[in-house]
Parts: C-alpha cells; sequence; structure tokens
C-alpha cells in the first residue's frame, strides 16, 4: 500500500516492489509533488503497476537530495535508473612515468601515470610514434626485437635498437599528439625533415613526410576543426518510451576529435533527472573532465551539479546550455548523433531478424556454449537485451549426466534451462552446426516451444577475408548454412554473443581443472595436510612454481621441514601443468 502523505520537503524516495525489491530510486526538491507526478493520470510509464511502496529519505537541501541519488543509485543499482556501471566511462591510454614508458590501455580512473581520454586514434600512435607496448617483465627479459619492431610499431629500446633521446622525443611527440597539438607537431616534423634532407639522410626524411601526411589525413578526417571552442563535451540526448541514448562530441584544442555513445533500456526518469545523473556518473576524474560541458536543455540543479563535480575533483567544469552560435550548432550535432546511434541499434536486431528469417524480433538473445577438458563438459550461457550485453544473466551449467559428446550436453542444458523458463528469450543461438541446431529443435519440440527461434554458428574452417573470420550459420529453414559478409554488423554481434559465452564456459572450466589439479596433487603427499599446503600455495601461487623450487627454499615456508621438502619435490617432479 502507497502511503500519499509525503512531506513536501527535498529528500530521496526509494520505490520498491511488493517483495520489497528497489526498482528506482528518485530525487526531488519537493517530495509530495514530484511522486505525485509519477502517478498522474497524463504519466505514462512502466513501474506504475510494479510500485507497491515508496520509502523516502528527506534532507536539507536540493543538492544533498543529488549526492543522495547519485550514491545511492551506484551502490544499489536499480534495474530502472541510469548507470555507468564501476565508472568505466571511458577507455584512456596511459604514458607510465618510467625510464622507457610504454603506453597503454586502462578503464580505472585511479592512476599516477600520464592518462589521456577518451582517444579514438591508437593504431595511429603505433605507426607515427612508436612506444613500447610490452610488459616490464618482458622488456627486462628480451634478447632480441620482437615482431612489432619488424612492422615500425616499436623502436625495440629493450635491446638497444634506439637511443633513450630518440625514445623520450617518441614520447614527447606522441604526448603532443593525445592533446591534439598537431600543428605544433608538424612544425616539428619540419624541420626534422629538413635537417635529414639537408645532410643527406633522405630514407629519414621520406618517413617523415609519410608521418606528416599521415598527420593530416587524420585533420582532415576529424569531423570538425578550427573551432572557437576550445576544449569540451557535448552533449546529446535522444528519448523514445523508456529507452535513452547519449551521444558525447569531445572536443580538444579547437577540434572535434572524437564521440562515445551511451544506449539505456528501461529507464524510469524523464530526460533532465537522466541527464543529472549521467553528469554526476560520467565526470569522475579530473584528467579526463573538460573545462566545459555543453548540454542540450537547461537543468534548474546546475550549479549544484558543478559544485558537486568541483567537490570530488577540485576542479569545476562549466556546464553551459547555448542558446544561439557554434555551441548550438554543435548541440544540434550531438542530438543528430545520439538519434543515429538509437535507430542503428533497433536497425540491427531488425537485419537480424530478416537475415535469419526469423518468426520473432531478437529483443532477446540467448547463446549456449559447450565446452570440455578431458570429458569435463560445462556450458556456458550469455543473454543479450536490446543488442547489449546483460552481465546479470550469465549463468554457467555444470553437466549432471554422463556425456560421450558435446550434443548430449547441449540437450541437456537446453532441457534443464528451458523446462524452468519455457518463455526466456526470443532467439537461441547454439554454438556449432546443423547437428546441434537439430538438437535444439527437438528439445523445443518436446516441450511444446513454439516462441522461440533458434540458430547455430560455427566458424568456417581456413575461410578468412582481410583477418575477419567467415562463419557458418545454420537456420531450421535452409538446408544449406547461409553465410554472412564477414564486414557486417549481423554477424560482429552474432561473434561476440556466441564468443562472449564460449569466455563464459571455458574460463571456469579451466579454473576447476586448475583447482582440481592444486587439490589432487598436493593432498596426496605425504606429511602436506591443509595447513601446509595453505602455506605452500601462499607463497608460490601456483604448482608450476612449487615445482621449480629448490629444497632450500621450499624450507624456508612455514612449518615445511626438510623431510617435508623432499617429499614435495619427489611428487611433483615429472608433472606436466596443462
Amino acid at each position: 500500500m502507497i502511503k500519499k502523505n509525503f512531506p513536501q520537503k527535498p529528500g530521496v524516495y526509494l520505490m520498491k516492489d511488493s517483495s520489497g525489491k528497489i526498482l528506482y530510486i528518485g530525487k526531488a526538491k519537493n517530495l509530495k509533488f514530484r511522486i505525485k507526478q509519477h502517478f498522474s493520470s497524463n504519466s505514462s510509464n512502466i513501474l506504475k503497476e510494479k510500485i507497491k511502496k515508496i520509502d523516502i529519505i528527506v534532507v536539507n537541501s536540493e543538492k544533498e537530495a543529488l549526492i543522495l541519488e547519485n550514491n545511492l543509485i551506484k551502490k544499489i543499482k536499480p534495474k530502472h535508473n541510469i548507470l555507468l556501471k564501476d565508472d568505466k566511462t571511458f577507455i584512456k591510454l596511459i604514458i607510465t612515468k618510467e625510464k622507457w614508458p610504454k603506453i597503454s590501455i586502462i578503464r580505472k580512473k585511479e592512476n599516477k601515470n600520464k592518462f589521456f581520454g577518451p582517444y579514438p586514434y591508437l593504431k595511429e600512435i603505433d605507426l607515427l610514434f612508436p612506444i613500447r607496448r610490452c610488459s616490464d617483465h618482458e622488456f627486462k627479459n628480451r634478447k632480441r626485437a620482437c615482431i612489432l619492431y619488424d612492422m615500425k610499431k616499436c623502436p625495440a629500446p629493450c635491446v638497444g635498437k634506439c637511443t633513450h633521446e630518440e625514445y623520450m622525443e617518441n614520447i614527447k611527440l606522441a604526448i603532443s599528439f593525445l592533446k591534439g597539438e598537431n600543428k605544433k607537431i608538424i612544425t616539428e616534423l619540419n624541420k626534422k625533415m629538413a635537417f635529414y634532407s639537408k645532410n643527406l639522410f633522405f630514407e629519414k626524411a621520406d618517413e617523415i613526410l609519410k608521418k606528416i601526411k599521415k598527420i593530416k589525413d587524420i585533420q582532415e578526417n576529424q569531423y570538425v576543426e578550427n573551432l572557437k571552442t576550445k576544449e569540451s563535451d557535448i552533449i546529446g540526448i535522444f528519448k523514445v518510451n523508456n529507452n535513452v541514448s547519449i551521444h558525447i562530441l569531445i572536443i580538444k584544442n579547437n577540434s572535434l576529435i572524437g564521440s562515445k555513445n551511451f544506449n539505456f533500456n528501461k529507464i524510469f526518469s524523464d530526460e533532465k533527472t537522466i541527464l543529472e545523473n549521467f553528469l554526476l556518473q560520467n565526470y569522475t576524474d579530473p584528467q579526463s573532465t573538460p573545462k566545459s560541458i555543453i548540454i542540450p536543455f537547461n537543468l534548474p540543479n546546475k550549479k549544484e551539479i558543478e559544485e558537486i563535480i568541483y567537490s570530488k575533483l577540485n576542479k569545476k567544469p562549466k556546464i553551459l546550455y547555448p542558446k544561439i552560435g557554434e555551441k548550438k550548432k554543435l548541440l544540434e550535432l550531438a542530438n543528430k548523433n545520439a538519434k543515429v546511434s538509437f535507430e542503428k541499434e533497433e536497425n540491427l536486431l531488425l537485419d537480424i531478424k530478416n537475415i535469419l528469417k526469423l518468426n520473432y524480433f531478437p529483443k532477446i538473445i540467448k547463446c549456449f556454449d559447450i565446452s570440455n577438458i578431458y570429458k569435463n563438459y560445462v556450458a556456458g550461457m550469455t543473454t543479450f537485451i536490446n543488442g547489449k550485453k546483460e552481465k546479470k544473466k550469465q549463468k554457467i551449467f555444470k553437466i549432471k549426466k554422463h556425456c560421450s559428446s558435446d550434443l548430449s550436453a547441449l540437450k541437456e542444458v537446453l532441457f534443464r534451462h528451458l523446462s524452468k523458463n519455457p518463455n526466456p528469450c526470443n532467439l537461441i543461438i547454439v554454438d556449432g552446426g546443423k547437428q546441434h541446431l537439430n538438437i535444439a529443435l527437438k528439445v523445443l519440440k518436446e516441450l511444446s516451444i513454439t516462441t522461440i527461434d533458434v540458430i547455430a554458428i560455427t566458424k568456417q574452417k581456413s575461410l578468412h577475408t582481410k583477418g575477419l573470420t567467415e562463419e557458418k550459420i545454420f537456420i531450421p529453414s535452409e538446408k544449406d548454412p547461409i553465410l554472412i559478409a564477414p564486414n557486417s554488423s549481423v554477424l560482429f554481434l552474432l561473434q561476440r554473443i556466441r564468443d562472449e559465452a564460449h569466455r563464459i564456459a571455458i574460463s571456469f572450466l579451466r579454473k576447476t581443472i586448475k583447482k582440481t589439479m592444486n587439490r589432487s596433487i598436493l593432498d596426496n603427499i605425504k606429511g602436506i595436510g591443509p595447513k601446509k599446503k595453505k602455506n605452500l600455495l601462499k607463497h608460490f601461487k601456483s604448482i608450476k612454481n612449487i615445482k621449480k623450487a629448490s629444497l632450500e627454499e621450499l624450507t624456508t615456508i612455514k612449518d615445511i621441514s626438510i623431510k617435508d621438502a623432499q617429499n614435495v619435490i619427489k611428487n611433483t617432479s615429472g608433472i606436466v601443468e596443462t
């Protein structure tokens, strides 16, 4: 029963279903008025019937309500709130602070190295200003240059193929490139090219000329340049019913250097609340937060949001809503891109339906993959909704019956899953060929399920097109497999779904086998009980390292006697770890 006597004060409200599960969290300047809005006759939302209880938390101000709402959404993760999971806003590039710095990709926001992001030109950096990408261990132990040196993607400082001065020059230019200082780089490179030409080093001069041309090509390929806006994120929004697309245009050094899109489904909030939540969740580290953020409509809490971001980052970006001029035109471009991205996602699923001759629109897709090591079978299941992975709906199935093949394992898994959930999805994908498809169809028939489409997908051996794998796709209505162009978005999505199911299965299987192996080897050694086994694994991390240990090293471990160490060496020698 929902009470109606809410206070006319600022606060946060938590909407719950009959079981007490929190479905949505919102904030309000006036709790009574805002909650009433949700249930007005003109309001159309997906939660009216599900909400059975509303809890409230009263605070002193709207700013406090904003902070509390954002914290609760991140902690509780309600299904119908917008959420950027784990603050993985953009992939960023870092350049480490070492004698021989390397370039790496990170997602974490906590990092003391110099980093840049988001950035779309990682491949270009490899070609223009080669920097090592290897681990520190590889760097220290390499005896000869790796293949990246032959590909001119690394100057091989590990084996002395370049001087420290030459390497740091690449680092300097790469940093300028990441900052978008292309004019400065071209000036520097022109000076170097002139020097090499004057001293008759024509091959080096030609290499630099190619780099200059490449940088100019990149400039031409950028959407817009020579803008008045120096550094800004332009945010566009497109919303249809409860589905939202947010598109960010990224401007650095007066050029539009890239963009990023976010799609959200089953969102209960209005556009203003969506934007508020997005701003507070997206801008969480100072180095990737721009000087200004351009928004598509005015927010009454704009000042409070600026202050909250400042309190977290000690950096206060200006949040602007322009009505005329260049920034207004950029906003229109961002909104247009948000709409295009939304329609592209919808059209992709429609293309899947048409190409695969499905009976139903594939809004929910489940994929099953059977993996085995030494006849130990497991199945991985992944779920994609509206083309997006649903991590919470991934599942591992341990095969209960004795199976002689992946076909019998697949039959068991499908039967178990569909017996409990007769309508879990619109499309089932099985990793395999015609036989796997037939097994899936047989299970559906036995369970009298007629509302799910089924396809099978398998790699076409020895056929590759420019590094892209061709696949055979089996559908019930066709005797022979159909082929989809290797560069097709439809195929990319199908491959991604299949590969995710395989990853889930094989990762679980490898961990299980490794645990079993660790357990069986150490448990069979005389004198090594649970405590000593724990000490050995804690120190050496793996059986492989224990095998390599000398008698002296083993006896340094707590509770391990000389006799114990001798037994360990005797019982682990000759064992090959897989």
